[in-house]
């Protein structure tokens, strides 16, 4: 009964330390540069994504996957969840 009352007081406290965090933070890629994501750096050459102003390309082992079946339609989702400003 001790470690159930124990591990629920260890859960109560990381929630709202876990609910604290900032997501608020994103990248803007302008054309022709990469992401390193190992950093979060923009960078003008090697990185993990390259953005060419259209179009996301992989770079070195990266590999993508939509996960969106319907071909990466995300008109749908609120501009807040993207990013769009």
């Amino acid at each position: 009964m001790l470690r159930r009352c124990i591990a629920i007081a260890v859960v109560a406290l990381v929630i709202p330390i876990a609910a604290l965090a900032d997501l608020s933070e994103y990248t803007i890629l302008q054309a022709n540069t990469s992401l390193d994501l190992d950093t979060g750096a923009i960078v003008t050459s090697g990185g993990d994504l390259m953005w060419d102003g259209s179009t996301i390309t992989p770079l070195s082992s990266v590999k993508l996957r939509n996960l969106n079946g319907g071909g990466g339609n995300f008109d749908a989702l609120p501009a807040s969840y993207i990013g769009r400003r």
